[in-house]
């Protein structure tokens, strides 16, 4: 029986997790920035490799910072990795902010912030929470000794949590497919975003999950695979109703088409986001 939990550096799962302890609950935050950010991929993983080799989906959506509450953060992070838990029968772990960073523009989290995180959280039905933070020491202290009554919200956050009736996740009517060819191309200039298909792909899933509130699986496709992973993502795709990719892919709506070739801006972005948001409400 796994009996451990540990988590991992890119050095050890080099090794690969079962390789190195089969007997280990293995896991790891695979974010860094948002779900989608560019900078997840700097061990040269991706978020569904790890999701299928470590033992627990762990990610890490802080939404309180000085300029006030991100209601963003949340659904749009854990739309992704939900998504990732559900395809792969994996435990859904996110950690909850109970720290500032200053650096990162972190505040500590107020008894209505650590309610309102879980409130966000609930729709997706995670197994477990877990609150980070920091030694005093480090200039990220944790809320317990900053902020007392934040401590006392989060026993009512985990009270709620062990009331819950054991998570099910039913496999939702949209898969998006998010391929690789299309993701390392995406070069952000002081101009714009070039080659941006993978951008337009992202601006669809924030419509889709913060403004709509709907969730999604994702399938992210790697450069090289074998015929016979190929084949086996065709007959998972046949179970949703509808398909979306960044790319022209079979049986998918590519809503990047008309844009691969262009620079787009953040404002341009923002359009774009709205005219999928009113094409798709």
């Amino acid at each position: 029986m796994k009996h451990l939990v540990v988590l991992l550096g890119s050095a050890v799962f080099a090794v690969g997790c079962a390789a190195a302890s089969p007997a280990l609950i293995t896991f790891r935050n695979t974010t860094r920035g948002d779900a989608w950010s560019y900078g997840n991929d700097h061990d040269g993983t991706g978020q569904e490799l790890l999701a299928r080799t470590l033992d627990a989906i762990h990610l890490d959506p802080y939404p309180v910072s000085r300029s006030g509450y991100g209601k963003n953060a949340i659904p749009f992070d854990m739309a992704y990795l939900a998504g990732l838990s559900r395809r792969f029968a994996k435990p859904l772990l996110p950690w909850m902010q109970a720290h500032e960073f200053p650096a990162g523009g972190l505040v500590n989290p107020a008894p209505g912030d650590a309610w309102r995180m879980w409130e966000q959280m609930k729709p997706f039905a995670p197994d477990a929470i877990m609150w980070l933070g920091y030694n005093p020491s480090s200039k990220g202290s944790t809320f317990p000794l900053v902020n007392p009554a934040s401590w006392e919200k989060a026993k009512e956050v985990h009270a709620d949590l062990k009331a819950m009736p054991k998570p099910t996740r039913s496999r939702p009517p949209l898969a998006i497919v998010r391929p690789y060819s299309a993701r390392a191309l995406v070069c952000e200039t002081g101009k714009g975003f070039v080659h941006p298909a993978d951008v337009v792909l992202r601006q669809f899933a924030r419509a889709w999950s913060c403004d709509l509130g709907r969730q999604y699986d994702v399938f992210e496709v790697p450069p090289y695979e074998s015929d016979k992973a190929k084949a086996r993502r065709r007959k998972e795709l046949e179970r949703y109703a509808h398909v979306v990719s960044s790319v022209d892919w079979p049986g998918a709506l590519n809503v990047a088409r008309g844009y691969a070739d262009k620079t787009l801006t953040w404002n341009d972005l923002r359009r774009i986001r709205g005219e999928l948001l009113g094409r798709f409400r």
